[in-house]
């Protein structure tokens, strides 16, 4: 099942519109966008002076349905044909070049990329008029905070906080009921979730308000890091909703998947159109991949990303697998289940919902041997983003415990649960906000 025409060019405005911010630009283009060639600086980037970077090519394809990033280490023509073999039709729907990165220069290209996923920075206030900035914490009173997760901000969120049909108001009442309603915007890339919780430990010196959480994907880990660990008011009653939160990690972020997952990230922006995540989720494996080849190196096919998770923080500190440092320290002392967090999970059905080009992408994995291991990302259940079982891991919960399940939801993937009234109303009784 392909993408349709119309799908197809959404996707090719999508990395237009997005390109220059990724330091990606057309074959041919790159010599007018890069600085004069600096003598000290090519001899702290351990470049022979004078010398203009080396290049990689970004191919954004589509193949059997399936739309992904491919690096390639030169502009080979004979690469760019559509070629036809045991079912397969390869098409170029957009070609980028870029420089590779030195590895001093990796941290600063994450930074601009965070900076371009999520221009705002700190605390804000949700009013009637919408978010603004915040002037400063309530230093008393009951304070209702939002933590939005990777590749987002809050603007997204309360996006698609209001999509849902009682959306609105449920965010009507949360301003009539608290002293203020606060969203959090933290880089999600270039620091990790425990750095993130620093930063809100910074925000919210000076209040001993009472604090409620909604917090979603990895906004779950920094909200964590900063409840259990960072905040010096540990004792401030507050309650704090998990929707789809890797609290264990996810699959997607392990060394040994992250190549399959960023091949499906950009299909899965493809199937939602113009959902306010579907342009990071196409475009930030093209990121991602630029940092990989510069490190691993192109000239010899596919990237060596598992050597690469380690300089993106934001990845290496959601990472689902056993020697993840940061995890395990957070989980090691999380005790019973604290009595006031609920939860949020979903086990997404792709063939339920009409998504049937992914599974088109495990028939896809048996044609060849090497791309079996490629293609299948997740273990077990998901969302599309996160393992269902680290949603709400490390507690064993039991019967009855406050979680919303959806279980092979047509509709309730990793970016839409708060499109869904069932959730709205969830945090609505978990919040008490009547």
């Amino acid at each position: 099942m392909a993408p349709s025409p119309q799908e197809l060019d959404q996707v090719r405005r999508q990395v237009e519109s997005m390109a220059e911010k990724l330091e990606l630009y057309p074959p041919g283009s790159i010599d007018a966008k890069l600085p004069p060639a600096d003598r000290l600086g090519d001899l702290r980037r351990g470049r022979r002076p004078g010398a203009r970077p080396r290049l990689l090519t970004l191919e954004l394809v589509e193949r059997d349905g399936l739309v992904y990033w491919e690096l390639a280490p030169l502009p080979r023509p004979e690469l760019r044909r559509a070629r036809l073999g045991r079912g397969l039709l390869r098409r170029v729907l957009a070609s980028k070049e870029t420089a590779q990165l030195e590895p001093n220069e990796i941290t600063g290209y994450l930074e601009r990329l965070d900076g371009a996923l999520t221009p705002c920075r700190g605390l804000r206030q949700w009013t009637a008029q919408g978010l603004v900035p915040c002037p400063r914490v309530a230093a008393a009173g009951r304070v209702l905070l939002f933590v939005h997760g990777t590749f987002s901000n809050s603007d997204h969120l309360f996006e698609e906080v209001q999509k849902a049909p009682n959306g609105p108001d449920l965010l009507g009442r949360a301003l009539a009921q608290y002293t203020q309603v606060l969203a959090f915007d933290h880089p999600s890339l270039s620091v990790s979730p425990m750095l993130n919780a620093m930063d809100l430990r910074d925000a919210m010196a000076g209040s001993a308000a009472a604090v409620d959480i909604v917090c979603h994907s990895r906004g779950g880990l920094v909200s964590r890091w900063w409840m259990e660990t960072l905040d010096p008011l540990p004792a401030r009653s507050r309650k704090a909703v998990f929707v789809g939160s890797p609290l264990t990690g996810t699959s997607l972020a392990s060394p040994p998947r992250l190549r399959a997952g960023l091949k499906l990230l950009s299909t899965y922006a493809v199937l939602l159109g113009g959902a306010a995540m579907a342009a990071p989720l196409l475009n930030v494996p093209s990121a991602l991949l630029r940092i990989f080849g510069s490190v691993a190196g192109a000239g010899a096919g596919v990237p060596l990303i598992d050597a690469g998770v380690a300089l993106v923080p934001g990845l290496s500190g959601q990472s689902r697998v056993n020697n993840a440092q940061e995890l395990n320290r957070l989980n090691r002392n999380c005790g019973a289940r604290p009595p006031h967090y609920f939860f949020v999970t979903s086990n997404f059905d792709p063939e339920q919902a009409g998504w049937n080009v992914l599974k088109g992408a495990r028939q896809l994995a048996t044609r060849a041997a090497n791309a079996a291991a490629d293609l299948l990302v997740f273990p077990g259940d998901n969302d599309l983003v996160v393992d269902t079982a680290a949603m709400t891991e490390p507690w064993s919960l039991e019967a009855g415990a406050p979680v919303l399940r959806f279980e092979n939801a047509a509709g309730v993937h990793h970016t839409s649960y708060f499109q869904q009234r069932e959730t709205i109303d969830f945090i609505a009784r978990s919040l008490a906000i009547a």
